[in-house]
């Protein structure tokens, strides 16, 4: 007879055998068969050739001694799950297209999914794709105010644990991402992406001037260039800036064309790893750039030290470019008191030939490569104001009130709107005091935080001690320029 439905097997009738008695071979067969079919047969063998025709229920015993499943219908154990084996992915690979594998292996991803990675390195731009086991790059996305949205860059972070849920469509972040860094000024380039252009948006260039504020450019010996301002699209994953800055090499040069920047105090960065990044296109082939970073020890000290880094080379994608050097250790040297040494970053170009590339973002910093710092405008604003000034008739009406001083010139105090490093050259160009045309303008006084300005005027004389008021332009196009002479 079989089981009873409890796991209890009884012999068919006749059993037991009897003391002395002789077995038939009807008990024998009967009793074999009965064992061998509702028995036997029943039960599941060790070594996996029976399997359950229903539920097994335990009776609150445990099933110990589980291997690790290795496919997905497999039964898992406790350490496998408390170990996260399961969830992690494997081999993770890639920053913006990520790829991994699972294990056991999906082929084919099903909305609720949730899985661990550890980030590979920081996410330079917000299109992030998953990919897993070559099943298909899906958008990694994050929660907005109105649903969801693109990662932004630097979200993950190198080393970051993050979990994800698939929801049909893409991947979400679930786990909390990196957090924002506080600004810590570790861009030590000002202007870095271009943004202020206090005193024009188009420079024809033959020697080395100012351009955009904070940026050198020189167009080389016989050569002429076009520096320009241009607006950048929205939604350009390599910036967050508003412009990119258009070098146009027109006259080949015999010498070397460059950009370059000056940043207060050889100290800087000096014995140390740094990163230089260049972000830009090149919109004829390709152009190679030779970044130098020079220590200038200013008036009365020590010769200046060079290190050429490694070339960038930029093309017709736009990419971004990183090279890291150690700055010399600046032990030993001198350093002037005149207040004049700087470091200086040099961007030299290609002499002999033609180009046109687009800048939308330089970043030099400690260490190795990092997002690039997006700094709010209202600061980069302030911290390029340290070294330039600029008053002009298309963003400032009356510049400062006065008083006549004699007949021919009044005196205006003028308070700057952030603390200059130093005493500024000052240029001028086409000032009014009240209706009177300006005929020249001096630096009188500077304390660092104000100037006192003398202009000179034609036209009726003026009344000493008569209040005065001093515009750029008067209604036309004018401007007047403080600018620290070194930096």
């Amino acid at each position: 007879m079989p089981y009873n439905g409890s796991g209890v097997f009884s012999l068919v009738a006749g059993n037991p055998v009897v003391t002395g008695t002789i077995i038939s071979s009807t008990w024998a067969n009967q009793t074999l068969a009965d064992i061998a079919n509702n028995g036997l047969s029943n039960a599941m063998t060790k070594d996996g050739q029976q399997t359950p025709t229903a539920n097994i229920p335990l009776g609150g015993f445990q099933l110990t001694g589980v291997g690790n499943a290795a496919t997905r219908t497999s039964a898992p154990n406790a350490g496998q799950i408390q170990d996260g084996g399961l969830t992690t992915l494997n081999g993770v690979a890639g920053t913006d297209t990520i790829t991994a594998t699972t294990a056991p292996a999906i082929t084919a991803y099903a909305a609720g999914q949730c899985f661990d990675f550890i980030a590979a390195g920081a996410n330079t731009t917000n299109a992030v794709t998953l990919n897993l086991n070559t099943i298909g790059a899906k958008p990694v996305m994050k929660a907005g105010v109105s649903g969801l949205v693109q990662l932004t860059a630097g979200d993950l972070q190198n080393g970051q644990s993050v979990r994800v849920r698939y929801n049909g469509t893409q991947f979400q972040v679930i786990s909390q991402l990196s957090v924002p860094t506080q600004i810590s000024l570790r861009n030590k380039l000002l202007n870095a992406r271009f943004d202020v252009w206090e005193t024009g948006n188009t420079f024809n260039v033959t020697s080395s001037q100012l351009a955009c504020d904070r940026w050198f450019v020189g167009a080389g010996a016989g050569g002429s260039a076009v520096i320009s301002r241009t607006v950048i699209t929205p939604g350009d994953a390599f910036s967050q800036g508003q412009f990119a800055l258009v070098f146009q090499q027109t006259v080949a040069a015999s010498s070397v064309p460059s950009m370059a920047q000056r940043i207060e105090s050889v100290r800087t960065l000096a014995g140390r790893q740094v990163t230089l990044t260049v972000t830009g296109i090149c919109n004829t082939g390709s152009i190679v750039i030779t970044p130098v970073l020079t220590q200038q020890f200013g008036t009365g000290g020590s010769t200046l030290v060079a290190t050429t880094l490694p070339t960038l080379t930029l093309t017709g994608t736009e990419s971004s470019q990183s090279v890291t050097v150690n700055v010399p250790s600046i032990a030993g040297k001198t350093i002037g008191s005149g207040g004049d040494d700087y470091l200086q970053l040099n961007l030299n170009l290609p002499t002999g030939t033609t180009f046109t590339f687009a800048l939308v973002g330089v970043q030099l910093e400690e260490g190795s490569a990092t997002p690039f710092e997006n700094r709010p405008p209202q600061m980069e604003y302030a911290l390029c104001q340290r070294y330039r000034v600029v008053y002009s008739s298309a963003t400032q009406g009356a510049i400062a009130s006065g008083v006549a001083s004699n007949a021919s010139q009044g005196v205006f105090p003028v308070i700057l709107p952030s603390k200059m490093r130093a005493s500024p050259v000052l240029s001028s160009n086409n000032l009014f005091v009240g209706g009177l045309a300006g005929t020249s303008s001096t630096l009188s006084f500077f304390s660092g935080n104000s100037v006192l300005i003398t202009v000179g005027v034609s036209g009726a004389p003026l009344t000493t001690g008569q209040a005065l008021i001093l515009y750029a332009g008067n209604g036309g196009s004018g401007n007047l320029v403080l600018t620290d002479p070194v930096l």
